[in-house]
Formats: C-alpha cells, sequence, structure tokens
C-alpha cells in the first residue's frame, strides 16, 4: 500500500530536501514500483542492489547513493525499518531513523533536522 501521510511529506518538502530510495532488489524494480503497483516517482535516485553488487547493510551501497547524489554521508538521513541496514548506513556517516510508524518517524525526523 501507499503510506499517504508519508508521501504527502515527501512531496511537502521535495523542494527543500533530496529524497532516495536504497533497495534490496533486481533491476527493473523501480518501473515494477511504478506501473504494477501504482507507486509515484518521488525520488531524486534510485538505488538498487542488483547495479550496486551487494546488499544493505554493505557500506559499499551507501557509498554509493551518497556518491550519485554528490554529497557527504553527514549531509544523509537513510530511514529503513530495518535495524542493521541503519547500521550499515550509520558506518560510512549518515545519520539513521528506524521507521516505526508515521508519529515516530516525524518526531525523529524533526529531531535530527536539530542535530
Amino acid at each position: 500500500y501507499v503510506n499517504q501521510a508519508l508521501l504527502d511529506f515527501i512531496n511537502k518538502n521535495k523542494d527543500q530536501f533530496t529524497f532516495g530510495i536504497i533497495s534490496n532488489n533486481y533491476r527493473g524494480a523501480e518501473e515494477l514500483l511504478m506501473s504494477r503497483f501504482g507507486i509515484p516517482k518521488f525520488y531524486d535516485i534510485f538505488v538498487s542492489s542488483a547495479d550496486v553488487g551487494v546488499l544493505k547493510p554493505d557500506k559499499k551501497i551507501y557509498e554509493y547513493a551518497v556518491e550519485q547524489l554528490k554529497v557527504f554521508p553527514l549531509e544523509c538521513l537513510f530511514v529503513d525499518d530495518v535495524e542493521i541496514n541503519i547500521a550499515g548506513a550509520k558506518s560510512i556517516g549518515m545519520q539513521g531513523i528506524q521507521y516505526i510508524d508515521n508519529p515516530v518517524f516525524f518526531k525523529q525526523f524533526q529531531q535530527a533536522l536539530s542535530l
């Protein structure tokens, strides 16, 4: 399902932030999200483990995403529902939030901005 509140949040803030997806998936997963599941393109970059050759939480996938974004890791906030994936992102200097639900995410996001 589409988390409409989260999608609305992203659309509201897309001029202020860059959004991306890091996915442990196969080539063509991005097209599948949009065509089969009707997920709108709300992100600026899509990094697939199939393209990088490693799965999250391998640090190489996060490093690749940072290179594509042309930013420093500390400028990135990685959100995932799996704690070990967040640890992988933090290992290269990214900030991380474990997604539990929308209220927790929105609170943690605001806290991350104040750091």
